[in-house]
């Protein structure tokens, strides 16, 4: 066990307020219920969802999956950027089982106005309900209806950017790698504190293991509900850090967390990003960590992660 640390004094005040109500303590032994997880993801979220620029709007529609499903999207526009010529995909995160369109609402009204394009979001298939690899069948058949049918769902013609947090950002991976070499092929991803891999024994697990929220045991119910209880892998999609080659992907730029359990999955995308000579750009934010975009407003680290994150995915517009 690493030695026990101070983690007021080492995190980000603000961040560091968040995470205390945001996890509450629970009595000794008690199990919440996948409902009563979902309910309190809600919770935890709706801090993020108030004060919504009154410039951005936005409507539901939905596409037609595959097997006969309807995959739900939220669609934002500002009056700011009435021109608004290029898409953005979002794909939130939760774990594969947890999060919906009203739970990131606030991130993508504010990535609306400060990348001046038009956000699609993305509601796919949770787990456990629905396992790999439905919620990525969702995410692919979005990029390809984005793409081939621009026109019924009222967006510019062109390939789109896409950005997810966390096990939204495996998602985004996992769809660009489907998709690499195709006329959906996104045009540029930003991948926010990803979840991307299988292995939880990685130093930055066991480093942050006193930083309330990703707990080990949350992981692998995570991962476990999304790969329908398998003994193995079913397939490298599911964790898209073991894919054999990156080859091909698009510029991504990669988002983790000086305290985030997951941090180690950044840095070990990165090293693989550049050895198969994929343009990457890696930033691990300091006095921060997981879920840092619901305090993206109140906390300065948070603030300037997010600022960068719009840089980037601005400078692919025209």
């Amino acid at each position: 066990m690493p030695p026990e640390r101070d983690l007021e004094s080492l995190l980000d005040p603000v961040y560091h307020e968040w995470l205390k109500l945001s996890n509450p303590p629970l009595p000794p032994g008690y199990q919440p219920t996948l409902a009563e997880m979902r309910e309190g993801f809600r919770s935890q979220t709706a801090l993020s969802n108030t004060d919504i620029p009154d410039t951005v709007s936005s409507r539901d529609t939905a596409i037609d999956g595959r097997d006969g499903h309807r995959v739900p999207l939220r669609i934002y526009h500002s009056r700011n950027h009435p021109d608004a010529s290029e898409v953005l995909v979002f794909v939130h995160g939760g774990g594969w089982v947890l999060g919906d369109l009203d739970t990131h609402h606030g991130i993508c009204a504010d990535l609306t106005e400060a990348t001046g394009r038009i956000v699609v979001a993305v509601d796919y298939r949770l787990a456990p309900e629905n396992p790999f690899p439905a919620p990525l069948h969702d995410v692919i058949d979005v990029l390809e209806a984005v793409q081939h049918q621009h026109a019924t769902l009222g967006l510019p013609d062109g390939r789109p950017a896409v950005v997810g947090d966390s096990a939204g950002a495996s998602l985004i991976l996992a769809a660009a790698l489907t998709l690499r070499d195709t006329p959906a092929a996104p045009t540029r991803l930003a991948l926010v504190y990803p979840g991307v891999g299988a292995d939880i024994d990685r130093p930055s697990f066991i480093e942050n293991r006193d930083v309330p929220g990703l707990t080990d045991d949350l992981m692998r119910f995570f991962f476990a509900s999304y790969i329908g209880g398998a003994e193995t892998l079913p397939d490298v999609l599911a964790a898209p850090l073991l894919a054999e080659s990156f080859r091909g992907l698009p510029p991504i730029f990669i988002s983790g967390a000086e305290f985030d359990p997951l941090r180690d999955n950044a840095t070990d995308l990165k090293a693989r990003l550049d050895d198969d000579g994929v343009e990457a750009e890696l930033r691990i934010e300091p006095g921060i960590g997981h879920g840092y975009l619901w305090v993206r407003r109140q906390s300065a680290p948070a603030a300037r992660a997010f600022v960068a994150l719009s840089e980037f995915l601005r400078a692919g517009t025209r």
